[in-house]
């Protein structure tokens, strides 16, 4: 049974290079009809937090991302935060420990800090035993501990990206396994549970790839069978940067409450790389999985495209129905000024015209009571020459006079205007459908002008273009 496990630190949001890498797993495991495994790497107790490891569970199932076990629903492995499992980790901290390839070490504090692989050269395991033991006291035990994998015998593994790689233990490091707080480090951690997990393939980013042999290494001390890796190419910042959590711009959270849906965020992510991306626009998130080329991936980094994610994004938002919109933007527009609830039919003439489900905030404030007004202030001075004020005049005068007004009378009401006063075919009517919209809606462009009507009737299409005149 194949089985992968994606092991996010509930440190921050998850950025989209989080999920890309989950998608790849989750495409494999679709394809190969395996397991996926949610585990919670808080092995770094000063950066975890319980907000960011609910939100990563909330993320996963928001992008309809399933896992067969995890912390949110258990499993035959479990538990599955690693801050849960030290007793484990005890166990083959004390296998390796008598069996003599662990030693202490007691080189300054800043190596524990160093990075994954704790790379920082150390020389303790050929220090005196009684030498050891006095700088051992001085330092009330709190000691780090190394294991041994310099003189193991060369090894290999398997990378679907990078092909076979061979390992020469001699040019390696011994990493730290148990930090001098008494915690399990990255490194030992995930080899103990990929190994008590039965993980069989591991598919990460590359940034992780030089920490591989160690964990190799390591696994064989530990007696497990060595997983199928995959170095994936790194999803990078415009600029060519990594992405980070810290920076937050791309993380999904941000994306959520900017008004990305979660269809158009993974049809992007799934196409990155393809050429001729629209042609899977309309493809739904199964289509894809079952069907990402995971053989085609090859090994150089991809940079994030905000304008293509833009595109899925309208594109995906089009294909909604009008309720499936006012489900999905109802809790953003919500935490803006729109209190009560928002019309179907003022959705649907919008659907076509948003980016983003957030843009509907500015676009729908003048059909909310309470909003008009405030952009009037702020346009009017852009129509205050006396065109435009003959221009309301007398289409106030024609829709004073018209008893029952259909879209024929309003329109032609309109194309009247244009020779009464005498302006110029094409700069005329631009003159004229702006200057109302504006008046109407403080924008120059948008619904058409008889739409507008009929949303907000003629009463308050009236007293807008008074208030707006004087």
């Amino acid at each position: 049974m194949v089985r992968l496990r994606i092991a996010p630190a509930p440190s921050g949001d998850l950025q989209l290079g989080n999920i890309r890498t989950a998608l790849v797993n989750y495409a494999f495991v679709t394809q190969n009809k395996g397991e996926f495994i949610l585990r919670i790497d808080d092995t770094n107790q000063k950066k975890s937090t319980q907000e960011s490891l609910e939100k990563i569970i909330k993320t996963f199932d928001w992008l309809g991302i399933k896992f067969n076990e995890g912390p949110n629903m258990g499993g035959k492995f479990g538990p599955y935060i690693q801050s849960e499992r030290t007793s484990l980790y005890d166990k083959y901290f004390k296998k390796l420990q008598d069996e003599g390839k662990i030693y202490e070490c007691i080189c300054p504090k800043r190596s524990e800090k160093k990075n994954n692989q704790e790379e920082t050269d150390c020389k303790c395991d050929s220090i005196i035993l009684h030498k050891k033991k006095e700088i051992i006291s001085k330092l009330n035990g709190k000691i780090s501990y190394r294991v041994k994998i310099k003189d193991e015998a060369p090894s290999e593994f398997k990378d679907l990206i990078m092909g076979k790689q061979k390992i020469n233990p001699s040019k390696l490091k011994n990493p730290i396994i148990k930090r001098s707080d008494g915690t399990y480090t990255y490194i030992f951690a995930n080899c103990v549970d990929d190994y008590l997990m039965k993980i069989t393939h591991i598919m990460r980013g590359s940034d992780l790839f030089p920490s591989t042999s160690s964990q190799v290494l390591l696994t064989n001390l530990l007696g497990g069978q060595i997983p199928i890796y995959a170095h994936l190419p790194l999803l990078l910042n415009i600029d060519g940067s990594k992405l980070s959590k810290s920076v937050g711009s791309q993380s999904i959270n941000n994306l959520k409450e900017g008004g990305y849906i979660n269809s158009a965020i993974l049809a992007y992510l799934l196409t990155i790389g393809e050429g001729d991306y629209k042609k899977f626009v309309l493809d739904n998130p199964k289509n894809l999985l079952e069907n990402y080329p995971i053989k085609k991936l090859g090994k150089t980094n991809q940079k994030f495209d905000p304008e293509r994610l833009k595109w899925f994004n309208k594109q995906r938002i089009k294909k909604l129905s009008t309720q499936e919109l006012y489900d999905l933007s109802y809790p953003l527009l919500k935490k803006e000024h729109f209190k009560e609830p928002i019309s179907l039919e003022i959705l649907a003439l919008h659907k076509d015209k948003i980016n983003t489900l957030k843009d509907l905030n500015n676009l729908l404030k003048p059909y909310i009571p309470k909003e008009t007004g405030n952009y009037q202030l702020e346009y009017s001075s852009q129509a205050n020459d006396q065109i435009s004020k003959n221009i309301l005049n007398s289409l106030i005068k024609k829709i004073k006079k018209i008893k029952k007004i259909d879209s024929f009378e309003f329109n032609k009401s309109l194309n009247e205007l244009e020779k009464e006063l005498n302006l110029k075919e094409k700069e005329g009517k631009f003159k004229i459908y702006s200057t109302i919209r504006l008046s109407l809606t403080g924008s120059m462009h948008g619904l058409e002008i008889y739409d507008i009507y009929n949303l907000i009737g003629k009463e308050e299409f009236i007293r807008r273009i008074e208030k707006f005149k004087n």
